[in-house]
């Protein structure tokens, strides 16, 4: 009962708050769009209605009725095409609309298509003792138009004394005239109670309507309501305007699809939110005036707005925190010293490529790598000349390395090197060509010397990856050795 009452209370509220001259503006032209709608039905309507006057009570023994009712149809046809040519000559003059005889021209044609209800029933009274016609043309009206309940009393109130008055003069039987007199009041009560909560419910539409502008545009982050087919921005708030760089004047040439890097994109989320109707946190890439590309994470929904489905989407520039997040893994797979891949990221890398060899079968040569006289440098020369020794060798390997290669540290002074998709003798050669730069790289104090060990990998070995960096391992202390006899 409580909660009945706190509705009625809010009814109540919302109906005496004075309607704003944007949802008067509005609620006009919505108006004006029905009447012609209603004309062009009723002119399509009029060919039957014809065919009845003409053909179907052509033998009726009740002439006036049938010329009364001939004389109503083209009455209401001749008005119907001449409101259908006013509406073609207003319909896009804003000045007319927003004016008071927008509301004269609505008021006049609802009260005409009333009083040609009156007019029809009070003639089918006097045939069949109904009226019908009458009573579905008032709740048409309070159903269709919603407008001001002082109109719409005013409206119904003249027609129904008009009513009244003909009911008067044409039923002679006293019971029946007073039943009709009292079901007719009572049908234009309940369209008169139907008029006053469409309307009220339609200013309260608006007052939320104008709720959800004011948060709209208040909202911190960029907030972007387009329509979810044609992608058509229909509300974009000013913080959205400054993220994508965007000017008003520019609005209607733009669409949603736009800001995705593909319409497959912007697709894919439409058909999640159909199955959904929400999408919390896709983290994508958008794309803003000047054509660059910035990381954001974005909140979808699905609603109504002016009857039309749309997406709501709120927006959070992560562009910084994407940033911070590439330079932390670049940090936690990047080898500080050396600035390749460390011994983590290297050991990854090398499971894919040694997947994708599986699945392609390639082949590709493992070479594992180990600096000589590391301990010599650094007892002589210092820790720093051992540094600059590493970064010598990883800069000359580098350099002599392909796009496909993969070059990592593997720990201390020890390296990987694998050559995507070459064969063994070829790594050989182009090994040679490595040891004869690191020589030309050599500083005055020492030679740079570098031992190494081979492992070609091919597709279906049986051997792990531990066991090819392993044999390869063994390869290079075999070098090492001859070395140090």
């Amino acid at each position: 009962m409580q909660n009945l009452l706190n509705k009625l209370k809010r009814f109540i509220s919302i109906h005496r708050k004075k309607a704003p001259l944007d949802f008067i503006h509005e609620n006009s032209s919505q108006l004006l769009k029905r009447l012609h709608v209603v004309s062009i039905i009723l002119t399509i309507l009029y060919i039957y209605y014809f065919f009845a006057d003409f053909v179907m009570l052509n033998h009726l023994e009740n002439r006036q009725f049938r010329y009364n009712l001939i004389v109503i149809h083209l009455l209401s046809l001749f008005i119907s095409i001449v409101y259908i040519c006013i509406y073609r000559l207003v319909k896009n003059n804003q000045a007319f609309i927003i004016s008071k005889k927008a509301n004269v021209l609505i008021y006049i044609y609802i009260s005409m298509y009333l009083l040609l209800g009156v007019a029809s029933s009070l003639n089918s009274q006097n045939l069949s003792g109904n009226i019908d016609a009458y009573i579905t043309i008032v709740i048409g009206v309070a159903v269709l138009f919603q407008v001001q309940p002082v109109s719409l009393i005013a409206i119904l109130l003249f027609s129904h004394i008009l009513f009244y008055i003909g009911l008067h003069y044409t039923v002679q039987d006293l019971p029946s005239l007073v039943t009709k007199q009292i079901n007719s009041t009572a049908t234009v009560i309940v369209a008169l109670i139907i008029g006053i909560i469409f309307y009220t419910n339609k200013k309260r539409d608006y007052f939320h309507q104008e709720n959800f502008a004011k948060l709209f545009e208040i909202n911190p982050y960029p907030l972007i309501l387009s329509k979810i087919e044609e992608g058509e921005l229909l509300k974009i708030n000013h913080r959205a305007f400054k993220f994508y760089g965007i000017n008003e004047k520019d609005v209607k040439h733009i669409r949603a699809e736009e800001f995705y890097k593909n319409q497959q994109q912007r697709q894919a989320i439409i058909e999640e939110l159909k199955k959904t109707g929400y999408i919390k946190n896709q983290i994508i890439e958008q794309k803003t005036a000047n054509g660059n590309y910035r990381w954001v994470q974005l909140n979808y929904e699905l609603i109504d707005y002016k009857g039309d489905e749309c997406i709501l989407a709120g927006v959070t520039d992560i562009t910084d925190l994407k940033e911070m997040e590439a330079e932390l893994v670049h940090h936690a797979s990047i080898d500080p010293l050396t600035g390749i891949q460390n011994r983590r990221s290297g050991i990854q890398l090398l499971k894919m490529l040694l997947t994708e060899s599986e699945r392609a079968k390639d082949s590709f040569v493992l070479c594992f790598i180990d600096v000589n006289n590391l301990k010599i440098v650094n007892d002589r020369f210092g820790h720093a000349e051992g540094d600059r020794l590493i970064k010598t060798v990883c800069r000359v390997i580098e350099e002599s390395l392909e796009d496909a290669d993969l070059f990592f540290r593997y720990g201390g002074d020890e390296f990987i090197v694998v050559f995507n998709g070459a064969e063994l003798d070829d790594v050989k050669k182009r090994w040679n060509m490595i040891v004869k730069h690191l020589r030309e790289s050599s500083p005055a104090l020492y030679e740079i010397s570098v031992s190494h060990g081979l492992f070609q990998y091919e597709p279906k070995s049986a051997l792990t990856l531990e066991d090819m960096i392993k044999q390869a391992d063994e390869d290079m202390y075999k070098e090492k050795r001859l070395l140090k006899s």
